[in-house]
Formats: C-alpha cells, sequence, structure tokens
C-alpha cells in the first residue's frame, strides 16, 4: 500500500504498473483452479459421495 497525493500523478501511474507487473507474476489463483474442478466433476462421482458420507 502507497500513499500518494493528488499531485502525484506519475508516481501512481508508476506505482500501479509495479502492483500490476506483481500481481501477473504471482499467476492465477489457485482457488478458481479448485472451484473449476469441482464444477467440471459430475453428481455422483467417488469424491461427491465421500463428502456426502462425512456430512452424514
Amino acid at each position: 500500500m502507497y500513499h500518494i497525493g493528488a499531485s502525484d500523478a506519475p508516481l501512481w501511474a508508476e506505482k500501479v504498473r509495479e502492483m500490476t507487473e506483481r500481481i501477473k507474476a504471482l499467476g492465477p489463483n489457485p482457488l478458481n483452479v479448485v472451484r473449476q474442478n469441482r464444477s467440471i466433476s459430475e453428481p455422483g462421482d467417488k469424491d461427491d459421495s465421500s463428502q456426502a458420507e462425512t456430512l452424514s
């Protein structure tokens, strides 16, 4: 987090670019991959039934 005054537009633009590069370097959110895998799996899969058993 940076504290930048309203009159420091060039500094603000530089810091926005820096943060954007950092975020891109981190890569995709691993939670999105897990969510996609869950939505792809079909009902009645082995994983779904084991979860239902643990909830009972």
